[in-house]
């Protein structure tokens, strides 16, 4: 699997607060599915601001970029940060 780009304050902002175990309401955060101009399904994840913090490689099937959705979902509170400064 391909590693998402995030911009970095709003990704750390999201990520303290799944770490720190505070509720991140759903309408905080949420995944789109969509077709690039390649035809390849990716998904993006949107702050609640509306802007895309984080985006996925592009894959040939729609069920593939869900699934690589849900895999972040489920194994992003369990992920470290790195402070490379």
């Amino acid at each position: 699997m391909n590693f998402s780009y995030f911009h970095v304050g709003e990704a750390q902002v999201l990520a303290s607060l799944v770490i720190s175990g505070k509720e991140v309401k759903k309408e905080m955060v949420r995944f789109q599915i969509y077709v690039d101009r390649a035809g390849e399904y990716r998904w993006r994840l949107i702050a609640s601001n509306n802007r895309e913090v984080a985006w996925s490689e592009g894959y040939t099937t729609k069920q593939a970029a869900v699934d690589s959705a849900n895999w972040v979902k489920q194994y992003a509170p369990s992920a470290s940060i790195y402070d490379l400064t």
